[in-house]
């Protein structure tokens, strides 16, 4: 018996369907490689970085220990509040949570946004108050001179010693972050099941 035109289309399009469906689930690594970069765009780790700042480092399950009275005085004297801790200009914050990122199948990197450093940085004072010579002295934070380069990233790459704010993710903190990754899994298996594509989910 010959088959009517219809039933050719509908057949001839669910061969396509189970075509595309086999591409897909043949190469996890590409898919995982767009999952990784859509989880990118929408952010996770930026918004990580940004609630440890938030939560004064609760997030990650170790809140960060309080300053030294000599650090809430010279943060005073500065106009600075004592609190939160890490934050007066917002410059560190924003080199944490700026940044970039790249995506591979395996995973998300992040790189710090490096910048100059805040002129106040490593003393209770500004460079203008303390003089130059006292103030490459103060700006030995943590045995690291940063007044020598007197970029941000050395100065988070030592502080962040102290008080992990860029440290590695724990798994509470990186549990929404995975469950959005099994929803964009399912998301685009039952798109490619009911006939759509990848790119209709993930871009």
């Amino acid at each position: 018996m010959a088959l009517s035109a219809a039933h050719r289309e509908f057949l001839t399009s669910q061969l396509r369907r189970l075509y595309h469906a086999q591409r897909v689930l043949r190469d996890p690594a590409s898919l995982s490689l767009k999952i990784n970069q859509q989880l990118v765009r929408e952010g996770w780790l930026q918004a990580l970085i940004a609630q440890r700042f938030a939560s004064e480092g609760k997030s990650a399950g170790e809140p960060w220990r309080p300053l030294a009275r000599s650090t809430v005085a010279g943060r005073r004297r500065l106009g600075f509040a004592p609190d939160p801790i890490l934050t007066r200009s917002g410059f560190l914050q924003a080199g944490a949570v700026g940044g970039k990122e790249t995506a591979d199948a395996k995973g998300i990197t992040k790189v710090f946004k490096d910048g100059p450093a805040p002129r106040y940085i490593g003393g209770g004072q500004s460079r203008k108050r303390r003089g130059l010579a006292s103030a490459a002295k103060a700006n030995t934070f943590f045995g690291f001179s940063v007044a020598r380069s007197n970029r941000l990233s050395d100065y988070a790459f030592a502080l962040n010693a102290q008080r992990p704010f860029y440290g590695r993710p724990t798994p509470d903190e990186l549990l929404p972050m995975l469950r959005r990754r099994q929803e964009l899994i399912h998301q685009v298996l039952n798109a490619v099941r009911t006939g759509g594509t990848v790119g209709q989910v993930l871009g």
